[in-house]
C-alpha cells in the first residue's frame, strides 16, 4: 500500500478533469481516478479512508481500466464470455480481474454467450444463402 503508519488517508484536495480525478493526500500521496472509481467511493475533501478502504480504491481502479477496454472491444465486436477474458488476460488483468468484469458486463446484459451464439448462426446461414 502506502507508507502511511496511521493506516488512514487524509483527503486533501480534489481536482476534477473531463477523463478523471486526481485526489490529494495530505501525506503528499495522489491518486488519478476513473470517474466511475470516483463516484463508487464518494470521495470527498478532507474524508478519512482507513486501509481497507483505500485498498479497495485501489483494486477497484486497477480493474477498472480494464473494464473501460472490455467496453470498448464490445462496442467494435462481438465476443463471448471466453474470448473477452482471454482478451483481457493477454492485455495484462489478472484472472480475478478478468472473472470480476465478464460477470459485471454478464449481470449488466452486455456479454452474452446465447446472443453471441444467436447472431454467429444468422451471419452464417445469411453468408450460405
Amino acid at each position: 500500500m502506502s507508507g502511511n503508519p496511521t493506516g488512514e488517508h487524509k483527503i486533501k484536495e480534489i481536482k476534477k478533469k473531463s477523463s478523471c480525478a486526481i485526489v490529494l493526500f495530505a501525506d503528499g500521496e495522489k491518486l488519478k481516478l476513473s470517474p466511475s472509481t470516483f463516484s463508487e467511493f464518494r470521495l470527498y475533501k478532507e474524508k478519512i479512508l482507513e486501509e481497507e478502504e483505500y485498498a479497495k480504491i485501489l483494486h477497484f481502479q486497477a480493474e477498472d481500466v480494464y473494464y473501460d477496454k472490455a467496453l470498448s472491444y464490445l462496442g467494435k465486436d462481438n465476443y463471448t464470455v471466453y474470448s473477452l477474458s482471454k482478451k483481457l488476460l493477454d492485455k495484462g488483468a489478472t484472472q480475478e480481474q478478468a472473472d470480476s468484469i465478464v460477470k459485471r458486463l454478464s449481470e449488466d446484459n452486455l456479454l452474452d454467450d446465447a446472443r453471441y451464439a444467436k447472431a454467429y448462426a444468422e451471419d452464417v446461414a445469411a453468408i450460405r444463402c
